[in-house]
């Protein structure tokens, strides 16, 4: 009888293995995670396939003879499902299906590494290199063999692929008509927004697979760290910060004014629609208060999943945080990022909160932190636009 394809080795102390995570039960639960990450920009099937190629590459006798433990060189095993992928789908059929190999490609071939450009400043294209590398290419006939034979069917996977290429056609027409409308007399600026929503599309991809991978392997190795959050509880802490705002006392009359504008806020928060708004208010006039106010009717309103409070300055940010903790009641709700916070480097709840941006209501943040996430190549910084998902209601 052959060795279980494996995908992750439990060891003991004495580094005698004891338990064996199937290749293919990872590569499933990493689709499932991902595929559920990507629900809101209405990708799921494309990020359930990525999921499921993503460690076609540890197929192959190599790896997984560095996975028992029987080899110390660690081996490229995110190219092998890029490859694959592109080879199929990435020079022919539709326009759907080059973008959507595109999209899949530099998300798995990128998963265990800082993510590529398709084309650098000096004309390279970094990630044909890595899909094309040398030591990749040596195992790459084995790993589609066995990839398909053991692990997961070539005729699933193909089925798949057709539904994520259906996606992105919708995703793209919808991108084209969200640039049109934004600029319907200017071809430049529409083509141009158009590239910027498919690049966050990749980017989102890519950090849904990050996560997801990331996720699984953590609850192999340590399960008892790795839990679900539960649902944000905006009735509560709007009912809590309703009853704080309530026992404000007015003493001025910019007081009476104030709370003029925090109703107004909390009467637009409970019918808020999808899109951004702007809060002009004069310093002084409690923005501070009537924008939470805000934030947390919308969020109960079109129960989000939290709500993210960005700032250009770190002063800003910790004089605001310090007052949202009042309205909610404490500050197990609210979680501060940046660089004046004093981290429990032992509490590991902490910083898994901020890898993932998740776990808390409230994010309390700066402007760079957030373009890092949008930009940055480290996928210490990509695993938070999980964390942030779409922007369905801001206030500016």
């Amino acid at each position: 009888m052959g060795r279980i394809l494996a995908g992750h080795i439990l060891r003991d102390e004495a580094g005698h293995i004891t338990q064996i995570q199937p290749l293919e039960t990872h590569c499933r639960a990493v689709a499932v995670s991902c595929a559920e990450a990507c629900k809101p920009p209405g990708l799921e099937n494309l990020g359930y396939f990525t999921g499921l190629l993503h460690d076609m590459g540890k197929s192959c006798r190599a790896v997984q003879d560095h996975l028992y433990g029987n080899t110390a060189e660690k081996l490229n095993h995110a190219s092998a499902g890029m490859r694959w992928l592109w080879e199929n789908y990435g020079t022919v059929q539709s326009g759907q299906h080059i973008i959507a190999a595109y999209l899949a490609c530099l998300a798995i071939g990128c998963h265990h590494g800082e993510r590529l450009d398709l084309i650098a400043p000096d004309g390279s294209e970094p990630w044909r290199e890595r899909m094309n590398s040398a030591q990749a290419s040596e195992f790459y006939a084995e790993n589609c063999s066995v990839f398909f034979s053991q692990c997961v069917s070539e005729q699933e996977v193909r089925a798949l692929f057709e539904k994520a290429a259906a996606e992105v056609l919708v995703l793209c027409q919808k991108l084209t008509a969200n640039a049109r409308e934004q600029n319907a007399s200017d071809a430049d600026t529409v083509w141009s927004g158009y590239q910027m929503g498919l690049g966050l599309a990749s980017r989102y991809l890519f950090a849904a697979l990050v996560d997801a991978d990331w996720l699984d392997s953590a609850s192999w190795y340590k399960p008892k760290q790795v839990q679900s959050a539960p649902p944000p509880p905006w009735a509560v802490l709007s009912d809590t910060a309703e009853a704080f705002l309530a026992n404000l006392q007015a003493t001025r009359p910019i007081d009476i004014l104030r709370s003029e504008i925090s109703d107004q806020c909390a009467f637009a928060g409970k019918r808020a629609e999808a899109g951004i708004y702007r809060l002009y208010v004069p310093t002084g006039g409690g923005k501070t208060y009537s924008g939470l106010r805000y934030c947390l009717q919308a969020a109960k309103h079109r129960n989000a999943k939290r709500i993210f409070y960005f700032a250009p300055f770190r002063s800003i940010i910790g004089q605001n945080s310090k007052e949202f903790r009042k309205v909610l009641g404490g500050g197990q709700f609210l979680l501060e990022h940046h660089s004046d916070v004093l981290l429990d480097t032992q509490d590991e709840s902490l910083l898994r909160q901020m890898e993932r941006w998740q776990g808390v209501p409230v994010i309390s943040t700066t402007l760079v932190q957030l373009l890092n996430t949008l930009f940055a190549a480290p996928r210490q910084n990509v695993r938070r636009m999980v964390g942030v998902g779409r922007f369905d209601s801001a206030v500016r």
